[in-house]
């Protein structure tokens, strides 16, 4: 279930053990929740997307005067809001253990209804981020491990969440797991001939190759630093130059780029064929870099594309291979992956 009226959010479904099981893809553009909540008494599967932006400082107040999405890391303050004008910009390996990053996970971990209750979080890390030399980059994920426990307080007073325990994944591996996996019986789908996962997020693209037998291709995976953000900044400079204006905010160019158009003084304006424009030199980027990974991909069994990208160039990449498969919900892909990673694990029962 997808809620988008984050007012409307359900209520997290009880343990019997008191510890709620919880995942946030942290990405670069925005943050997807994947956690069990009580729908009409019924445990059920919940999505929600916040935008990853925040700005350091107390920047907005309430109507009460009283400082508004405002958390305060290790003394330093950041205010997480959608509208934000000014978000900090870190689009580096740095993110993963940034004071930025541990506001806006705790920001979404509270919106979800987990303040003030004990969660065994799972997050996720690109591909190349995860791996190091054909191995888990364990020192790189302890130093994201201890970056969200470091203090972080709501500046209203707000009940935080407990972080009991916190796994971390490789993200399009996740996809795959989700793609894969068999919630009646609890099994993993095979593929006789492979399966190639492309992530396409905020700030990276992940390759993964996936053998017959879940194995990982070490050679062949990676990450390149491909994502939407390059669409919406190419999309930014086409509208402010074709129609002389300036100052959108990120959150007005999501909108524009899923909705295909955008207000002009109170009146909307058509901009499809800017947002073609604007995705031609991601789309050619993304062709080259699957041509030298997997090239014609005849003898694969699927495809599969996932991520906020997916979404947005989902036509051009099913244009190009046959056995392409765009989940409904491809933006969720790796959470809810991650979801049943931690059932298959029984972290979340």
């Amino acid at each position: 279930m997808v809620i988008k009226d984050l007012s409307q959010l359900p209520p997290p479904y009880e343990f019997e053990d008191g510890i709620y099981p919880v995942v946030v893809d942290n990405g670069y553009a925005q943050q997807k929740c994947a956690y069990w909540a009580n729908v009409e008494g019924k445990k059920t599967r919940v999505n929600f997307i916040v935008p990853s932006r925040a700005q350091m400082g107390r920047i907005n107040v309430d109507v009460h005067g009283e400082a508004s999405g405002v958390y305060t890391v290790s003394g330093s303050d950041y205010t997480v809001a959608a509208d934000i004008r000014e978000p900090e910009v870190m689009r580096s390996k740095n993110y993963a253990f940034s004071e930025i990053n541990c506001a806006l996970v705790h920001h979404t971990l509270v919106l979800a209804g987990f303040g003030g209750k004990k969660v065994r979080l799972a997050t996720g890390l690109p591909f190349s981020h995860y791996f190091r030399n054909r191995s888990v980059d364990e020192t790189f994920v302890q130093k994201v491990k201890s970056s969200l426990l470091q203090p972080c307080e709501s500046a209203v007073g707000k009940a935080m969440p407990e972080i009991i325990s916190h796994t971390i994944y490789p993200e399009s591996t996740a996809a795959a797991v989700s793609y894969a996996y068999n919630e009646e019986t609890g099994d993993l789908k095979s593929f006789e001939n492979g399966l190639v996962v492309i992530d396409m997020g905020g700030g990276t693209t992940d390759i993964t190759i996936v053998n017959g037998d879940f194995t990982l291709d070490m050679d062949l995976s990676g990450s390149r630093q491909l994502g939407v953000i390059d669409i919406r900044e190419s999309l930014r400079t086409a509208i402010e130059a074709a129609f002389d204006v300036s100052g959108m905010t990120d959150k007005q160019l999501d909108l524009a780029l899923r909705s295909g158009e955008f207000k002009l003084y109170g009146e909307p304006k058509d901009i499809t064929s800017l947002i073609d424009s604007s995705t031609q030199l991601t789309v050619k980027k993304l062709s080259t870099l699957l041509s030298e990974t997997i090239g014609e991909g005849a003898f694969l069994d699927d495809i599969l594309f996932v991520g906020g990208g997916a979404q947005i160039l989902s036509e051009a990449f099913k244009d190009r291979y046959q056995q392409a498969h765009v989940p409904a919900e491809a933006e969720f892909e790796n959470a809810n992956g991650m979801l049943d990673y931690m059932i298959l694990t029984n972290q979340a029962a």
